[in-house]
């Protein structure tokens, strides 16, 4: 767990990171915060901005999960941060920036991120395991409610039980 002080020291860090490499590569500046957020598990990093259909094109902020942060090394951080630099970039240029559109994946490319999906997940997991005999072990990053009372073994039809956190 990192301190108050050393989450502060990242942050800072990856402002300079963005600044840096927006201003070189689109000739922009960062006009958003970059946000740590502890809550977000399963994400590594999310670019928010206006729905879709709104009229204005309004970019809100980058969020960096702190759990990818914890677990990740720093160029995979950078990597992230860089993908989600780009989504912020073309968005602002209203150019085409989602996953998957031939532009911004080129666009990946050329500044040595990755695609989404393409990085392995490092973290804890929950641990569930079948009741019955059948042995299934099943690893999640959320945390079923109740312990998994009412949850159901998808090979034996047993029910399951909660057996702690493994990292990954």
């Amino acid at each position: 767990m990192l301190t108050r002080a050393e989450w502060g020291d990242i942050k800072f860090k990856l402002e300079m990171v963005a600044i840096k490499f927006l201003k070189e590569n689109y000739d922009m500046r960062l006009g958003i915060p970059i946000v740590l957020n502890g809550r977000i598990k399963r994400t590594f990093g999310r670019f928010i901005h206006a729905p879709h259909n709104a009229k204005n094109r309004v970019s809100h902020r980058i969020e960096m999960s702190k759990n990818y942060i914890e677990h990740q090394t720093w160029e995979n951080v950078i990597s992230t941060l860089k993908h989600e630099l780009i989504h912020y970039a073309l968005y602002e240029l209203g150019k085409p920036y989602r996953d998957g559109e031939e532009l911004f994946e080129s666009e990946l490319a050329k500044h040595g991120s990755h695609s989404s999906g393409t990085l392995i997940f490092k973290g804890e997991l929950n641990v569930y395991k079948c009741k019955g005999g059948c042995g299934v072990e099943y690893r999640r990053v959320r945390k079923y409610p109740n312990n998994a009372e009412r949850y159901t073994c998808g090979l034996c039809g047993s029910g399951i039980y909660y057996d702690g956190k493994v990292s990954v």
